[in-house]
């Protein structure tokens, strides 16, 4: 059981041939930020967020239906019998809710250019490809040379779609099935809102 913080270390030495160069690393602020703060202090690269959400099933927020970032929607095709309606009134609330949070963390630093420039995307574990799909959307719009996922915790399936779907993958650890957090990181205290845009705005 290790910290976030020392995820980020040791998937940064993963990740050294970007040290310095124009790379981004880009960090979802729902997920554990620290590991994506790690990887850039390490690699000396800036820090930028987009956020993105779960669309948790109504019936049990246990169960992820989907992910929604600031435009782009991942949906499967079937819900599973749950009313259209009532789910696009989820994608819709978690649209705006995810607006207020990027100009709440761009205030007074706007938001990074990913054009041409290869994107490191971190979360800290990964049950379900479909959680961080919308994220890797919402960035192939601004046409970045390279995508990659960094991640310390990944189960084998979600690997499995991230490898067919970005340039890279790196992680610290694989299972068929993963546990909750509790089993791999020491740290038990989530960034606050305020912490994260900090963390945004003295980036280098």
């Amino acid at each position: 059981m290790i910290s976030r913080e020392e995820s980020g270390v040791i998937l940064a030495r993963k990740l050294a041939r970007y040290t310095g160069t124009d790379a981004v690393v880009i960090g979802i602020p729902q997920s554990w930020l620290p590991v994506a703060v790690a990887i850039a202090r390490q690699l000396a690269l800036p820090l930028d967020v987009i956020p993105a959400q779960r669309v948790n099933h109504p019936g049990n927020n246990a169960l992820n239906l989907g992910s929604v970032c600031l435009t782009e929607v991942v949906m499967p095709a079937d819900t599973g019998g749950i009313p259209q309606d009532l789910v696009a009134h989820q994608i819709a609330i978690l649209k705006a809710r995810n607006a207020k949070e990027y100009q709440y963390y761009h205030e007074k630093k706007p938001p990074i250019s990913l054009a041409h420039r290869t994107v490191i995307v971190e979360d800290d574990m990964h049950n379900s490809s479909e959680v961080l799909a919308a994220s890797i959307n919402e960035i192939r719009r601004q046409k970045p040379d390279k995508i990659v996922v960094a991640i310390p915790i990944v189960e084998a399936e979600a690997a499995r779609v991230f490898i067919a779907e970005v340039d890279e993958l790196h992680f610290i650890r694989m299972e068929n099935e993963i546990g909750t957090s509790k089993k791999y990181f020491s740290d038990t205290t989530r960034p606050s809102r305020q912490e994260i845009r900090r963390f945004v705005e003295t980036s280098s």
